[in-house]
């Protein structure tokens, strides 16, 4: 999509976030919230062709500062609005439809997946179309860390086990897993 077709969208979800504490850069398509000094929410569009993609998330910014970059971390959570609303959108969407989605179902989700002990138990759970990440690779390094943030090392430490036996097959992160397992260790003392 050009400009043209992107700015009504982008104007509409500007009128719909901006009461509720959402800025965006112009030249972005996303749009942040700090909540509190652990948690940043975020919206973003992704525009294709004539699709529109978009998704909302969760920064955990207490583990982002906790944990360096270079060990593969994954601090953020998120959803697809196609996923919570049962709606695709595109450029025949109305733009004040798709803003009133975001405000419906994707404003919610932010307060659900800022829960964290909710995070973890889906994180724990199958089928994969649960866990509020995009793939594997983030659910093995979220779920160690949100459990020893949350006071549970040994569970912390036997999931970090369990992913480190099976990483070799599911990892498409760099650095791989051990790099990450390693750190963990070191600053959690799990075995």
């Amino acid at each position: 999509m050009n400009a043209a077709e992107r700015d009504p969208f982008l104007n509409a979800a500007d009128d719909a976030l901006g009461p509720l504490g959402f800025k965006r850069p112009k030249s972005k398509f996303e749009w942040k919230r700090k909540v509190d000094e652990a948690n940043t929410y975020w919206i973003h569009f992704n525009f294709g062709l004539g699709v529109i993609n978009p998704s909302c998330g969760v920064w955990y910014t207490d583990l982002a500062t906790l944990v360096p970059k270079d060990v593969g971390v994954v601090c953020a959570v998120s959803r697809m609005l196609e996923g919570i609303s049962g709606s695709s959108y595109s450029s025949v969407t109305a733009p004040s439809l798709l803003a009133n989605h975001v405000i419906a179902f994707a404003i919610p989700e932010l307060e659900a997946l800022r829960d964290r002990s909710a995070v973890i138990r889906s994180l724990e759970s199958d089928p994969a179309t649960k866990w509020p990440v995009f793939d594997r690779s983030s659910r093995i390094r979220l779920l160690p860390l949100l459990l020893a943030q949350a006071g549970r090392l040994q569970e912390a430490a036997n999931y970090l086990n369990e992913f480190e036996r099976v990483a070799p097959d599911i990892d498409q992160q760099i650095p791989r897993y051990a790099v990450f397992a390693e750190f963990f260790r070191g600053t959690y003392a799990a075995s």
